[in-house]
């Protein structure tokens, strides 16, 4: 049976870092459209100037865009397995997703819920710190480098993203509450909730029991 998760949440919310978790325990490969946007935009495609207004203002990516990115995706990868971090995050997109994924390419659709509340969300987006070489992702709040600013794993120098910013934070997960609960609804029966108040590993251990890989 080919499966499609689809892990759901608030930024912040600790989806990529599962799915990191998941890549590497388990081999299941995963797409995030928020990354693909961000290397459009790294590399100034015309595709990532037409993004680029969109995500430094917290407003949501058009779905044409959106659509447009993941298909290829999609298509370039023949897996049995993936999961998708960020799309589809409006009802529109989820009716999209499911002609393509579940009607068109025959994969099983289930939802991973990450339930997070916004204090939470916020420390973890101000304080998160990413390394560009080797892909480590760590937390000035809740794990710290060792060396203030230096990787723990290649030693290169963190970055932070630009959409990082309180402001930001608090209009994306606006945005998030209003176009993104609703796809609970759309599925049901196909949703997982994980309490994603937890540690990292917890929220591992909870993922993999749940869905038994």
């Amino acid at each position: 049976m080919k499966n499609g998760y689809i892990f759901l949440g608030a930024p912040g919310s600790g989806k990529g870092t599962q799915a990191k978790k998941l890549l590497d325990a388990s081999g299941i490969p995963s797409v995030s459209t928020g990354d693909l946007i961000r290397s459009e935009i790294k590399r100034e495609t015309p595709l990532g100037l037409e993004c680029k207004p969109y995500l430094t203002s917290g407003k949501l990516v058009p779905d044409t865009i959106i659509v447009r990115m993941f298909k290829h995706w999609v298509e370039t990868h023949a897996v049995s397995t993936f999961i998708s971090d960020g799309f589809p995050r409006t009802i529109d997109q989820a009716k999209v997703f499911d002609d393509l994924i579940a009607k068109e390419l025959g994969y099983a659709v289930t939802i991973v819920f990450f339930e997070v509340g916004l204090e939470t969300l916020k420390k973890r987006i101000l304080g998160r710190l990413m390394c560009p070489k080797c892909g480590n992702i760590q937390n000035k709040f809740f794990n710290q480098p060792i060396i203030i600013g230096q990787c723990d794993r290649c030693a290169s120098a963190f970055e932070t993203r630009i959409d990082d910013t309180e402001e930001i934070i608090q209009t994306r997960y606006d945005g998030y509450l209003e176009s993104t609960m609703p796809i609970l609804e759309h599925y049901k029966s196909q949703v997982i909730t994980i309490d994603a108040e937890q540690s990292p590993d917890e929220i591992f251990a909870a993922i993999r029991k749940q869905l038994a890989i």
